[in-house]
């Protein structure tokens, strides 16, 4: 269980968390729902550690650290594909490891027959699977995704998302979501965070029941958590 305890982070005058704690449940997608500027992207970065509280911290994180998936896709472009997910690796791994480790991410995200490309020759969603599988790669058990399929159109999305699901069904890693998109919250996680802010505060928190695989937009099952989830939103303005 990763633990954040009573978290507060200010930047300026501006108070972005006041005493702020949840509970992230191992082996699961957590999403963050709420509106853009409420604090979501810094809780991620001060779980990565890219940034310092000012008061409290995180417990249960793992030893090595998170993966990264950042809003704007980080592929170096004179790399193919197979390059790119091997620049995030360690140094002291052997080759043999480091090429089990790139095999099996290129396989779990489809981009096997696509390893030599360079990203200027990929779709979007195509270069969006290279985050994530250079994330699969490190071998990391926590995945930290920051907004990882804004800009994409529908189909691509969707794509992405699908590619996802089938990443985590057959991972044990745990994952944090930010999003404003109730839509990809549905789509991807187990248990949905809505919030507001700032300072950032939980409005409420929501389990998903309905298996990930197969889940779709207009979903009946999923028709009376929707509506919860938009009048969630709307109401915390």
């Amino acid at each position: 269980m990763i633990q954040i305890e009573q978290m507060s982070k200010k930047k300026g005058s501006t108070v972005i968390l006041d005493d702020f704690s949840l509970e992230i449940e191992p082996g699961r997608v957590t999403a963050l729902l709420g509106p853009s500027g409420s604090g979501k992207t810094t809780l991620l970065r001060l779980l990565a550690g890219l940034d310092v509280p000012d008061q409290g911290g995180v417990e249960g994180l793992p030893e090595n650290g998170p993966a990264f998936v950042f809003q704007d896709h980080r592929v170096i472009p004179w790399l193919n594909v197979e390059e790119n997910v091997a620049f995030a690796l360690p140094e002291d791994w052997t080759e043999a490891r480091r090429r089990m480790a790139i095999e099996e991410s290129l396989s779990l995200t489809r981009l096997s027959a696509l390893r030599l490309r360079r990203p200027g020759a990929l779709s979007g969603g195509q270069a969006g699977r290279i985050d994530l599988a250079r994330a699969l790669a490190t071998g990391r058990r926590l995945m930290l995704l920051d907004e990882p399929f804004k800009g994409l159109d529908l189909e691509l999305k969707l794509d992405l998302i699908a590619d996802f699901g089938n990443i985590m069904s057959h991972s044990e890693m745990t994952a944090v979501l930010v999003t404003h998109d109730l839509d990809e919250a549905l789509l991807t996680a187990d248990t949905i965070v809505v919030v507001s802010g700032p300072p950032l505060r939980i409005v409420e928190r929501l389990e998903v029941s309905l298996e990930r695989k197969g889940r779709a937009i207009f979903d009946p099952a999923l028709y009376a958590l929707r509506q919860r989830l938009y009048n969630l939103l709307v109401s915390s303005r």
